[in-house]
């Protein structure tokens, strides 16, 4: 009983100790500003129903407002004269409180601190050591399984900035810092019902060129494009094809889920659904068709979305004043770059979404899957530059992951090829503006997008930086369908440097010392993302022409260097002769049906990329009867190479 009493006191101890209000980053400290008055309230799951509503009714005489996250997890807008009755409330509910954290703002940016801290260590350390002198009240720790310096720790304590600070001032650790939730206003639901056309493609004077670039691609099923969000419908007719096996990176215990495999899991998760539609809606007549829809979509939730109200103080609230607020944890992100690049072999991450505040692991782990991913070529990672109502000078207001090197910010333009703004008139003004800076890198079509909605609906009407995004990873998943060899830093290259230089009679394009891929300009950055003129160049520094045409039904002639994505399958009664270099994707192989025939004449077959082995050639035929021309394929090789 006596070690019992001892635990109790010693975890409110550490409960209350006050920490100064900075995190560090990048060996500094972050300042941020704490609003004791709005705490994020977390109940153990294994409280009963009366248990909560006994917990909750005694909260309720101490806040004016209440937001909602789930049955074990709530927002709560404290009256400004009972902080200490609420405090003194939580504090006799301790047994069944796993989160007491006020609400912290950093540059505009709403976040707060969770029950664990990431870090990564220094070599010739041992955590547990470190913890134990430290006095770090730590339930567990684990171990990043992609980087065994990194760590996550469980605390059984709120005060995770106080033991983040102290461990980090060991001068032990690389990083040290807390695992902060997160999060943001979702923007994009605009009322235009009349808008049915996909001007991103059919627009006469702004558009992104899309249409003779499909003529060339239209995607290749190996290149796969991680989506990062709140989840996506996984039965949405107009998605359900393309959909490879997903992940759900949403790991709380008051934030109890059913969703699986990356699937949406209440109606206010729209958002990812949407983005889901710009890359990869089906060539049908329903949604709308997405940019890159002979490729495959990874769907990753990262994230949920709950309904609140811009009026804090209104109890009960006005029906006409509802935001959706997209919520995130630092650790889920993590995790799901973690699953995207390791698990999934996905070939590109789309983001359309920001942190609210800059994370040395989160960085870290960016940098990490922009370097290795996809074989140590890079994985290519987009993200929306963010929406804003602060309508101020020019700054660089872009949400973080934007803000990292590694990655390709988008911002988004209207029909006019203007950057989206609150008093821009073509055809809608929206209600906020569409973020930009130093580290802003194209823009694309981001305001009335057709597109899909969960339970098979459709939106004529998905807007902000969060529909633009999609549109650039959708590009890049061509770029790599006609070369997979590229590297990040290539398909970057190719992304800006062809960028249309869109209304230069509003933006001033110039040289950048910080953008080297052509002119720029701090609001569209290099411009328009042109898909047509990213495939050319794409083809062009292969040095090859991609085929994607590869079921030969007719005698064909291959005279210039080709590059295939897929397995190339010869019909019978077509004869296909090379003549120069065919490049074949890793994985693939060339099939000769029965009376077909390869001829290589003087020409090499070889895999497209260094390091990749190509799968030979099958050559088809019945054995059981006599040899002749429609019975068996055929290959005849005059003079020519076959390599790897």
């Amino acid at each position: 009983m006596k070690k019992i009493i001892v635990m109790i006191v010693s975890i409110i101890i550490a409960c209350n100790i006050s920490a100064q209000n900075y995190y560090y980053y990048h060996n500094e400290r972050v300042f941020f500003e704490k609003n004791e008055y709005v705490r994020n309230i977390f109940i153990s799951t294994s409280t009963s129903e009366q248990q909560r509503k006994i917990f909750l009714d005694s909260l309720q005489k101490c806040v004016a407002r209440v937001d909602t996250f789930s049955s074990f997890a709530y927002r709560m807008f404290i009256d400004s004269s009972k902080l200490s009755s609420f405090d003194s409330t939580v504090m006799h509910n301790y047994a069944i409180v796993t989160l007491n954290a006020p609400e912290l703002e950093q540059n505009q940016s709403k976040f707060w601190a969770s029950r664990e801290i990431l870090l990564e260590i220094k070599p010739n350390y041992v955590l547990q050591s470190i913890l134990n002198s430290t006095g770090v009240p730590y339930v567990s720790f684990h171990q990043d399984e992609y980087n065994p310096a990194k760590y996550t720790v469980s605390l059984i304590s709120d005060s995770t900035i106080y033991y983040a600070q102290r461990l980090y001032e060991t001068g032990c650790f690389v990083f040290s810092e807390p695992n902060f939730y997160g999060e943001a206003e979702i923007y994009g639901l605009e009322d235009n019902p009349a808008f049915y056309d996909q001007w991103a493609i059919h627009n006469d004077s702004v558009n992104i060129n899309l249409l003779p670039a499909w003529n060339i691609t239209h995607g290749d099923a190996k290149v796969k494009i991680a989506l990062l969000d709140c989840g996506v419908d996984l039965d949405h007719s107009d998605l359900v094809d393309n959909l490879e096996h997903g992940y759900d990176a949403v790991n709380s215990d008051v934030y109890q889920v059913s969703a699986e495999n990356g699937m949406y899991e209440s109606a206010n998760d729209w958002h990812g659904t949407a983005c889901a539609g710009v890359i990869s809606s089906l060539n049908n007549e329903e949604c709308g068709v997405g940019i890159a829809f002979g490729s495959r979509l990874v769907p990753i939730r990262i994230s949920f979305i709950y309904v609140s109200h811009t009026n804090k103080e209104q109890n009960p609230p006005a029906d006409d004043d509802i935001i959706y607020i997209q919520v995130w944890n630092n650790g889920w992100f993590i995790d799901a770059m973690n699953h995207a690049c390791y698990i999934d072999k996905a070939d590109i991450i789309s983001c359309s979404f920001g942190l609210s505040q800059p994370s040395d692991a989160v960085e870290s782990k960016i940098a990490e899957v922009c370097t290795t991913g996809r074989d140590g070529k890079g994985m290519i990672m987009v993200a929306a530059s963010g929406n804003t109502r602060n309508n101020n000078v020019l700054s660089d207001t872009l949400k973080y992951i934007a803000k990292h090197p590694s990655v390709i910010s988008v911002g988004s333009v209207s029909p006019c090829g203007k950057r989206v703004k609150m008093d821009e008139n073509c055809v809608v003004a929206p209600d906020y503006n569409s973020c930009y800076g130093d580290s802003l890198d194209v823009v694309a079509p981001g305001l009335l997008i057709p597109t899909t909605q969960i339970e098979s609906d459709c939106y004529n009407s998905f807007s902000g930086t969060s529909s633009a995004a999609p549109h650039v990873a959708g590009v890049a998943a061509l770029v790599l369908s006609v070369n997979p060899c590229l590297t990040r830093e290539e398909v970057t290259y190719i992304l800006e440097s062809t960028c249309t230089k869109v209304r230069p009679d509003v933006y001033n394009y110039g040289n950048s010392p910080n953008h080297p891929n052509g002119t720029w300009n701090i609001e569209v950055g290099h411009g328009l993302v042109n898909a047509y003129e990213a495939v050319l160049l794409a083809q062009q520094m292969g040095g090859y022409v991609f085929r994607s045409q590869t079921e030969i039904q007719s005698n064909t002639l291959w005279d210039t260097a080709s590059l295939i994505n897929d397995d190339l399958i010869i019909d019978s009664l077509a004869t296909l002769t090379i003549t120069d270099t065919l490049f074949i994707a890793g994985g693939h192989r060339i099939i000769v049906r029965p009376g077909g025939k390869l001829i290589v004449n003087g020409g090499t077959l070889t895999s497209a990329c260094d390091g990749e082995m190509w799968q030979g050639i099958i050559v088809e035929g019945n054995a059981n009867i006599r040899q002749a021309a429609l019975a068996q394929g055929s290959v005849i090789l005059t003079n020519a190479t076959i390599e790897n």
